[in-house]
């Protein structure tokens, strides 16, 4: 049997437009930006791995500092390859895209070694839980869309039997609809998670305090990044004037930061995103210092690469935004999707991550096609 080897890397940036353009308080989303990578080993079998670009040079950063380092590399099950484009990582002063440019090859190195062992990535991983809870994203708007919508929306999620939700409000947008979030606590029970996501946008805590005592009625059970999470004393004030929970840590891209943020005790449920953080082996570095401070991770968005880590590391959650008001979108450029079953997702016995991603599909939507390199 052949020794697995990096054969061929292909990069590309996707650019997939909303069917609609929605908004988040004043910003306004027409589309979805993805860097996406796919590695070919010298077996013919192929892994990938994505991540949003939020207009950083994702794919160039890939091609320029970790093709040289991978290709006709072995592919090994430890960590010699996440270590030797760490090290690559670090070489770099201006690190723009660098971090999530190294997720998506990590991400794709493990979907391929699963698919090498001709096992799901959940096995692979070790773990056996057959099954993870959805926290849905809801409520963003389309343009002139009346608030009262999202109550329509809610009702499509129930009869998917996914309730637990987070909102994405800013805190006078959260003062301005409280009655409209009392009805949606109603609607969605009492035992139901719900909290909204401030997106950094707390201005300071007396604003952050003040929403949350307007909504009181609503019983939120958590609040996410209602500052950066730089401003550790802005954490430290609010943690000890509010009873719900906080998460953050969605943008933390390595070890030191996670450490950093961990130090200062501000968070009660930690929100790594593997194709952020250095990718799957990144992830459960931080997954496992989190767990060392008694800490739940609730992994940030992209479920088709999530799930099988939260489903392996025994989380609670995996969050998700479901079609008809998917705003990811990414479910365009992919076969084997996900299924949703009273309101989990069911974990594909498909090899390695079961979502497959389709260059064919993605033909319409690639802004550049050329960039990749073979061994």
């Amino acid at each position: 049997m052949k020794t697995p080897r990096i054969k061929r890397i292909r990069l590309w940036t996707l650019r997939i437009p909303l069917p609609h353009a929605v908004y988040l308080g004043r910003l306004r989303i027409e589309h979805r930006e993805f860097a996406v990578a796919q590695i070919e080993s010298n077996t013919g079998l192929t892994g990938w791995g994505a991540t949003l670009t939020r207009d950083k040079p994702v794919e160039q950063a890939a091609q320029q500092r970790f093709l040289p380092v991978l290709l006709g590399q072995e592919l090994t099950q430890d960590d010699q390859l996440w270590e030797k484009m760490m090290c690559a990582a670090n070489e770099v002063t201006h690190r723009d895209g660098v971090m999530r440019a190294l997720s998506i090859l990590d991400i794709a190195s493990w979907d391929l070694r699963a698919k090498i062992e001709e096992m799901p990535l959940l096995e692979l991983l070790g773990g056996k839980t057959s099954s993870v809870d959805v926290l849905v994203v809801g409520g963003y708007r389309a343009e002139d869309e009346s608030p009262e919508a999202l109550l329509s929306e809610i009702d499509y999620y129930r009869l998917h039997h996914v309730r637990n939700l987070k909102l994405m409000y800013t805190p006078d947008e959260m003062i301005s609809r409280s009655d409209l979030l009392v009805r949606v606590r109603q609607r969605i029970g009492d035992d139901a998670m719900f909290g909204n996501d401030f997106i950094g946008n707390g201005r300071d805590v007396a604003t952050i305090v003040s929403a949350l005592e307007r909504v009181k009625d609503a019983k939120m059970d958590f609040i996410e990044d209602p500052f950066p999470t730089t401003e550790i004393l802005n954490y430290l004030r609010l943690r000890k004037r509010i009873r719900c929970r906080i998460m953050a840590g969605e943008t933390v891209e390595d070890y030191s930061g996670a450490k950093d943020l961990l130090a200062a005790r501000v968070l009660d449920v930690a929100r790594w995103d593997a194709t952020v953080c250095g990718g799957i082996t990144g992830w459960l570095k931080l997954q496992t210092l989190a767990a060392q401070h008694g800490m739940s991770v609730c992994p940030h968005v992209f479920p088709e690469i999530h799930t099988p880590l939260a489903a392996a590391t025994n989380q609670q959650f995996v969050e998700a935004t479901i079609s008809p008001y998917d705003t990811m979108n990414f479910s365009a450029v992919v076969d084997h999707p996900l299924k949703l079953h009273n309101g989990k997702f069911l974990i594909s016995e498909r090899a390695g991550l079961g979502v497959e991603f389709v260059p064919e599909k993605a033909k319409t939507f690639m802004i550049n096609n050329n960039m990749g390199g073979a061994a």
